[in-house]
């Protein structure tokens, strides 16, 4: 039996839907940074190709099972082709990009990885955290140093411009500065001597 008109079937199917999901969220989003339309347009059409390639593809795993063939061996041939594909798309859109004068200001305003994860992990529990530190601090309750619990805000300075997320066991999960990797680090006497207060939001 030939499965070919099945496949091919899958694959525009699949590729129409990753642009209609997908373009409706990018498109106006590049658009706002400035990119032009028929730019934004063009990469989004091309990476969604890229979603029927890298595993885990539903696309693979339909051919698969028609086609019985197996299913870990698509997925461990679409990877390199993906990789590369999508590798090459990005040196492009970024050499493009820079020769145009394009995203130049895309990180301004984009919150730091521990500040995006800390309000994530809140929201997922019900609790909408404010930006900043100095608004943070005036959610939920109270807590003193001796009372932390894991998952605790810790503020720090005066006034207010540094916070933490309490870790347990004398630790705490923070960033230095904005562009600096996440780390844990010990509450050593420096903490403790910049510490302003802490809140458990809920």
């Amino acid at each position: 039996m030939n499965f070919r008109p099945l496949h091919d079937r899958v694959l525009v199917r699949r590729v129409e839907a990753e642009e209609k999901t997908a373009g409706g969220i990018i498109i106006p989003a590049m658009k706002a940074r400035g990119y032009p339309g028929p730019f934004s347009a063009a990469v989004t059409s091309s990476t969604a190709t890229l979603a029927i390639i890298l595993p885990p593809s539903i696309p693979m795993i339909l051919y698969g099972v028609a086609a019985e063939v197996s299913i870990g061996g698509l997925f461990i041939a679409g990877f390199g082709p993906g990789l590369l594909i999508g590798g090459s798309l990005m040196l492009f859109v970024y050499l493009y990009c820079k020769r145009q004068g394009w995203g130049r200001t895309d990180g301004d305003g984009r919150l730091g990885v521990l500040s995006a994860t800390r309000q994530a992990a809140w929201a997922a529990a019900g609790v909408s955290l404010p930006r900043s530190s100095s608004q943070q601090i005036g959610v939920g309750t109270r807590v003193s140093w001796d009372n932390l619990r894991p998952g605790d805000l810790m503020f720090f300075y005066s006034p207010i411009s540094h916070v933490g997320m309490y870790a347990g066991n004398g630790r705490m999960v923070h960033a230095v500065k904005p562009g600096t990797p996440v780390s844990m680090v010990e509450l050593s006497g420096y903490y403790q001597s910049n510490f302003s207060g802490a809140t458990r939001p809920g």
